[in-house]
């Protein structure tokens, strides 16, 4: 077996071959330049006070291949981070055993502070926390009334943080590099949502970790969700699953995942799967056109958007590994989502899959989220659908229907706040829509909670006279309400214990027998 021992300073321009040893004596350096890469098929040994770098700039990343022996000794990895400002990225360090307060202090990192509170501008994810406080921000006096304030220790490899510089630039982390398969513990209290990342100094194809760990992950939000920092105000989590085309997860790259169940799962990133860069950018990789429309809202201070894919194989309902619900760890004021169009549970899905024969079957349903008094925009970015194919929204609060592909939009200043669905409806057609020629949106009856505390009913015609009943699980009625039905319909509860229940609607034009449980 060959062994390259490095007896001066060395800088990698191009590929090692695999099948040899590296040692790095004391004093003596080795840098990989961002366009290089080196494959180590054995024992990688660096001195104590040996120097190993790997370096990245704005579109490339060097990369260390060591898929089999022992790795020892410290490394450095250089991460370019090209935003500035009050932007935020995702890290997950491809090293361990750094101390997160001298990588704060490092001022070439150019870690933001937050002079009102101490806060530096890196933070991991807890669960535990409510809703809007998960990110815990390093702190080195942290005040222990406020959950999202901790001080960290050392950095951990394969955790997914959250940080923002300054100004652009590269973070340096310095630490042992892993030389097995890393298994992260996700899920557990709280929403079930980890922060996790990719643990080798290589790339990962995002494809083959999804589908390795598929199975660990809710059903309503199997995906990988990575944060795209050019997307909306500040930045926007994309789900990556199965509808997604192929792409890699760069050193350093950091992601969301929402374990299934109430326990913990065990994700696992293969030491086998790490690759060289297939690209010049460490965003997508994409191989092949993807048939979609692209819903954009806005209003004068914030963004929101949601996403439509056609594919041969999936359809109007619920496709696991496909449909992708939107994060729902942090709250928002303003967004836009929709509703699978044949049995809606009441999820709002940030991705939705229809089948590319269906493109005019039936609306699709809107769940937006934007305050009294303001105008919202909808513009629509369609991509390689049928040529003559135009989008168009359906404005139920003022009966009016408008193109907004193709450069055109919609504004609409709302009289009230909306939230969910009913308002606003989606439609795909070769032909122009007039207001005159829709029908109205008829959907199957259906029934779902929202809350423990509220039921939501829909598709039922409007005006309609209908009954609601609720029985428990030994057939005892234990609510009824009558009422004039609307498009969607919120019906109070009362306070119930938690378990399984039976729920009849019966109106003029359909009934509805359904089992539903209170949490």
């Amino acid at each position: 077996m060959n062994k390259i021992m490095c007896l001066l300073f060395c800088s990698f321009l191009t590929n090692v071959l695999w099948s040899q040893q590296l040692y790095v004596p004391a004093g003596k350096s080795v840098t990989i330049a961002p366009t290089a890469y080196v494959y180590v098929g054995d024992d990688i040994e660096i001195a104590a006070t040996g120097n190993f770098t790997i370096a990245s700039n704005a579109t490339h990343s060097g990369a260390l291949i060591a898929n089999t022996g022992s790795i020892t000794g410290a490394f450095t990895y250089e991460r370019y981070v090209p935003a500035t400002g009050t932007n935020w990225n995702h890290v997950a360090p491809p090293v361990g055993t750094q101390d997160i307060q001298a990588f704060v202090d490092n001022t070439n990192n150019a870690i933001r502070t937050n002079p009102a509170t101490g806060n530096y501008a890196l933070a991991t994810w807890k669960s535990v926390n409510d809703v809007g406080q998960k990110w815990t921000y390093h702190n080195e006096s942290p005040d222990p009334a406020l959950p999202n304030q901790q001080t960290h220790t050392n950095f951990v490899n394969g955790q997914g943080y959250t940080t923002s510089r300054t100004v652009a630039g590269t973070y340096t982390f310095t630490g042992a590099v892993t030389d097995t398969d890393v298994t992260k513990t996700i899920g557990g209290a709280g929403l079930y949502w980890t922060a996790i990342g990719n643990p080798y100094p290589a790339f990962l194809s995002a494809a083959a970790v999804y589908t390795a760990n598929q199975a660990v992950l809710d059903a309503a939000y199997s995906a990988m969700y990575l944060w795209d920092s050019t997307l909306g105000d500040s930045g926007e989590w994309v789900p990556f699953n199965a509808s997604s085309t192929d792409q890699q997860l760069h050193p350093g790259k950091a992601f969301l995942v929402k374990a299934n169940g109430t326990g913990t799962q065990n994700f696992v990133f293969s030491r086998a799967q790490q690759q060289i860069q297939g690209t010049t950018t460490d965003v997508f990789y994409r191989t092949t056109p993807v048939q979609k429309i692209v819903l954009r809202l806005n209003n004068e201070t914030a963004s929101a958007s949601t996403t439509l894919k056609y594919f041969s194989n999936t359809t109007s309902g619920f496709d696991l590994g496909w449909d992708a619900a939107a994060f729902n760890g942090e709250t928002s004021s303003f967004s836009v989502d929709t509703h699978l169009v044949t049995g809606s549970e009441g999820v709002n899905y940030t991705l939705q899959c229809l089948n590319d024969n269906e493109y005019e079957e039936a609306p699709i349903t809107l769940a937006v989220k934007a305050a009294a008094n303001e105008a919202i925009t909808f513009r629509a970015e369609a991509s390689n659908l049928p040529t003559d194919m135009e989008v168009y929204i359906e404005d139920k609060i003022n009966n009016t229907i408008h193109k907004i592909s193709n450069g055109a939009s919609y504004t609409v200043t709302l009289a009230n706040a909306v939230e969910g669905i009913g308002n606003f409806y989606l439609h795909a057609s070769r032909t122009t829509l007039k207001t005159e020629d829709l029908l109205p949106v008829v959907h199957s009856l259906n029934a779902y909670t929202t809350r423990k505390e509220n039921l939501r009913i829909t598709g039922l015609a409007a005006q309609e006279n209908a009954i609601v009943r609720l029985y428990n699980t030994l057939g005892q009625e234990v609510f009824e309400h009558r009422f004039a039905s609307q498009n969607v319909n919120d019906i109070a509860l009362p306070n119930l214990r938690s378990g399984i229940y039976i729920v009849k609607i019966a109106g003029a034009t359909a009934s509805l027998t359904k089992k539903i449980i209170l949490e």
